[in-house]
């Protein structure tokens, strides 16, 4: 059961780490404040960026909290991803059940 869990935590931290290569930040917009889409029509706009505005006639503010990745952390994740997984799969296998 261990080795599997590390396994997958090797994994993970790859794929974490891939992930951070190739894209500089994060950004998730708040639950509360997310512009609400009364329908699909575009007016005639064909930037699918727009948003349409609510009921109202206003646009709801939407918050963003931004996550930047550091210098640091694409080759940290992969090389710790990798350590770990390359361990994993030298361990020997058990053949017995323990509890």
């Amino acid at each position: 059961m261990w080795k599997s869990f590390f396994l997958a935590l090797g994994f993970f931290l790859l794929i974490l780490g891939g992930q951070t290569l190739v894209i500089e930040k994060f950004a998730m917009a708040s639950g509360r404040n997310v512009p609400k889409i009364v329908s699909s029509v575009t007016d005639g706009i064909s930037n699918p960026a727009w948003t349409p505005p609510d009921i109202a006639g206003t646009r709801q503010s939407v918050r963003r909290r931004e996550i930047r990745t550091r210098e640091w952390m694409p080759w940290s994740l992969l090389a710790a991803g990798a350590i770990t997984v390359l361990y994993t799969l030298s361990l020997p296998q058990r053949n017995g059940n323990q509890s």
